[in-house]
């Protein structure tokens, strides 16, 4: 049987997680996930304006 690995994000003591791309400290809930990674909004939005369409 495989076992699913889930990927927690990096917390300080008060909360805060690390975005995977630039690494900017947000609270946990200004995190927005794309592949069960975290990033900040800046960094999201980057990511959607170049992600290839769905058809």
């Amino acid at each position: 049987m495989r076992m699913l690995k889930l990927h927690h994000p990096w917390k300080d003591a008060s909360g805060n997680c690390r975005c995977e791309s630039c690494g900017k400290v947000v609270p946990e809930q200004q995190l927005h996930w794309e592949k069960r990674l975290g990033y900040c909004e800046t960094c999201f939005a980057e990511i959607r304006k170049y992600a290839p369409k769905k058809s």
